[in-house]
């Protein structure tokens, strides 16, 4: 019987340091600091798409951006700063014509350049219209307004162009008009939207056309001579 005694005495002192070292073992595990993985370690991070950057002209209007006309990412001379201090959108004259800029700075070759400008992204807003109109996820009722839109951005290219010709053939009055029913017609399309409860998915662009034309109308106005 003494053997047994010492093998029962034996067995229980070894379940009493098992049961010691556990009990430790997770007291440590608990106050240790987390593991900080690797860069291979770490699971995926979840990808977010980058915002669009839009351009100068597809930007929201901006009334502080009058203040920073010094820092345009290319050269301006101070005469199309003079002219473009006479609108209404400063800024929108000066971020319009940076991609026509020719070397010429009389009001006449601004206006040429404002035109090409509002030309350019008249027809980039209206392909903007194509591509959500057609695009499935779209509402019916957007769909239907942008459709009833397209035709507004053709006759107000068509206006435009007829501008360009007036202004070359020094009729100013008639460029003026031309230039009034440009800007008319691009309203159509926020218009439409408004009166049926909705915001326009064009707005911000229709706004910029709108100052667009508005400043080659002041410089109109101001600088040049109606025949």
């Amino acid at each position: 019987m003494e053997p047994m005694k010492h093998l029962n005495l034996h067995l229980l002192l070894v379940f009493f340091f098992l049961s010691v070292y556990s009990v430790y073992c997770a007291a440590a595990e608990a106050q240790s600091p987390p593991k900080i993985l690797s860069p291979l370690e770490k699971p995926d991070a979840v990808k977010v798409a980058a915002p669009k950057i839009l351009s100068p002209l597809e930007k929201p209007h901006d009334a502080n951006l009058a203040a920073k006309v010094g820092q345009l990412p290319f050269a301006v001379d101070d005469n199309i700063r003079k002219i473009c201090s006479k609108t209404d959108y400063p800024e929108v004259c000066l971020t319009g014509i940076g991609p026509f800029l020719d070397g010429k700075d009389d009001p006449n070759s601004v206006i040429q350049m404002l035109v090409k400008s509002t030309r350019t992204l008249a027809l980039t807003t209206q392909a903007k219209v194509k591509k959500i109109s057609e695009d499935p996820s779209t509402d019916s009722f957007t769909a239907r307004m942008l459709d009833a839109c397209w035709g507004s951005y053709n006759d107000s290219v068509s206006s435009l162009d007829d501008a360009m010709k007036a202004l070359q053939s020094n009729d100013v009055a008639g460029m003026n008009s031309y230039l009034s029913s440009a800007f008319s017609n691009f309203g159509i399309c926020d218009d439409a939207f408004t009166e049926g409860g909705h915001g326009s998915p064009v707005y911000d662009m229709d706004k910029q056309l709108e100052d667009l034309v508005s400043n080659c109308l002041a410089i109109s106005s101001q600088f040049m001579v109606k025949n």
